[in-house]
This record gives C-alpha cells, sequence and structure tokens, in this order.
C-alpha cells in the first residue's frame, strides 16, 4: 500500500492521502475488509500525530467493520489498538474495557501473539 510507504518516509500528509482514497474506493466497492483496514491504518497514523481522539474514531470504525465480516482477529487486534490509544490519554478504564474485550475476541481464536500484547498493556495499566 503506498501509505504504508509514504508512512515510512515520514511523509504524513501524503499518507493521510492515500489512506483516505483508499477508504473512499473501499466505501464505494462495499468492501467491509478494506474499509476495516484504511480506517485501522488512518487510526495509526492518527495517533502518530498526535490525534488520539481521532484515532479512538478510526478504531472503533475498524472494529465495527472487521466485527461486519467476522475478523475476529481484526477486531482483537483493533481492540489491542485502542486500549492502547485510551490509555495514552489516561482513559484507564476504557483502555482496561477495551484490551478486555480484545482479549476474550484473541482468546477465542487463538491468536496467542496479541492475547500477549494485550497482556502486556494490562500489566502497563496496573502499574
Amino acid at each position: 500500500m503506498i501509505g504504508v510507504l509514504y508512512s515510512g518516509q515520514s511523509d504524513f500528509e501524503r499518507a493521510q492521502q492515500a489512506y483516505e482514497q483508499a477508504l473512499e474506493m473501499a466505501e464505494k466497492a462495499d468492501s467491509r475488509r478494506e474499509v476495516a483496514a484504511a480506517n485501522n491504518n488512518l487510526a495509526i497514523l492518527a495517533t502518530i500525530r498526535g490525534d488520539k481522539e481521532a484515532a479512538i474514531i478510526r478504531y472503533e470504525a475498524s472494529i465495527a467493520a472487521y466485527e461486519e465480516i467476522d475478523d475476529q482477529r481484526g477486531v482483537a487486534s483493533a481492540y489491542h489498538n485502542l486500549g492502547m490509544t485510551q490509555a495514552d490519554i489516561k482513559d484507564f478504564t476504557s483502555a482496561m474495557d477495551s484490551y478486555e474485550k480484545g482479549f476474550e475476541v484473541a482468546r477465542k481464536v487463538d491468536h496467542l501473539v496479541c492475547m500477549a500484547n494485550i497482556h502486556l498493556g494490562m500489566a502497563e495499566l496496573m502499574l
């Protein structure tokens, strides 16, 4: 994806444009998988840019799209990312809730890496 290339070059403006264009095309094509991925990428970019509120909105949109297509690994990963972002803005209750939801989904589909990452996030919250 071209947005990843631009992000890697720290050209966040062009990365934003590429991800938004990808999202627009995915919505027109009614490709929920691509909508989920584009929103997730836009959330990551918003986090990098320091816009945590926009990131949260995008992660929530990503979760909804992953749920629509029953991509439970995507749901679990997006909940993990959402929890990290909520923790960054010191919304610890919401972060723990997101981590718990993500962990439960990850456990059901045996997504061990995600489970481990969520446990690390939970441990950070408890410290």
